[in-house]
Parts: structure tokens; C-alpha cells; sequence
């Protein structure tokens, strides 16, 4: 096994489990504004999203990438949240896509939200292990 399958096979399971803490903090979110306030799910996307990227910043800074963040946190987080805006317009898109084609998934958007969340994953893990948390002395 090289040395850099080590990183990723313990950051990857934590980044998962972030990932689904991220999941109900924007889900949460979504539906409450969604079921009690009667917003649209676009909208209520726009309030649940900051909230969840907060959250996961904070989480995989802490467990899925311990140590190997940027010397400023404020640097980091921007890079986080750069990486993390495009994956959502993955996640957006997909999320959007899903409701063009299937109109009756808006009275249950969390299954839209779901299959963004999916297809967002990928890219967000790559970008933030290659781009972000990459770091010479965190190898081995």
C-alpha cells in the first residue's frame, strides 16, 4: 500500500459521516423552512446550504482532516467554501434537474436533495483532499 492511500482511508469514512451530519443540518433545515413557513425548496436551499457548510467546515476540520488544514483557519475556510460553492452547484443543479423532470418530487424535496448530495460528494472529497488538506507531512 502506498502512503497516500493511508490519508485517505481514514479520512474518507469521517468525511462520509460529516457529510451525513451536513446532510440533516440542510435537510433540517430545508423542511422546517419548507413545511413551516411554506417556502419553495430553491429558496429554502438558499437559507439550509450556509448553514450545512458551516457545520461540515467546522467537523471535517476537526475530524476528517485533523491537522492538516492551513496554517489560517480564515484562508481555509475560504478555500473550503469555494470548493464547497461549486460542488453545490453540482448539488443545486442535479437538486433543480431532479424537480424539472419529476414536478410531484416538490412535495418531498428531500429526495432531490439526496441525489444532489450524491453526485456533489465526489467532487467535494477529491477537491478538499487534493486542494486543500494536501499536505507533505501528513503522508505516511
Amino acid at each position: 500500500m502506498s502512503h497516500e492511500l493511508v490519508p485517505i482511508a481514514r479520512s474518507l469514512p469521517v468525511f462520509l459521516w460529516v457529510g451525513a451530519v451536513g446532510f440533516l443540518v440542510d435537510g433540517g433545515i430545508m423542511l422546517g423552512l419548507v413545511g413551516a413557513s411554506g417556502w419553495g425548496p430553491i429558496p429554502a436551499r438558499a437559507v439550509s446550504f450556509p448553514a450545512a457548510l458551516f457545520c461540515t467546515w467546522i467537523l471535517n476540520r476537526r475530524f476528517a482532516f485533523r491537522g492538516r488544514g492551513l496554517d489560517s483557519a480564515s484562508l481555509e475556510y475560504l478555500a473550503y467554501a469555494s470548493i464547497q460553492v461549486v460542488g453545490a452547484l453540482l448539488n443545486v443543479g442535479v437538486f433543480a434537474l431532479s424537480l424539472g423532470l419529476w414536478p410531484s418530487l416538490a412535495t418531498i424535496p428531500i429526495v432531490p436533495l439526496g441525489i444532489g448530495a450524491v453526485i456533489a460528494l465526489g467532487f467535494n472529497y477529491s477537491a478538499l483532499r487534493f486542494l486543500v488538506y494536501r499536505r507533505d507531512r501528513l503522508i505516511g
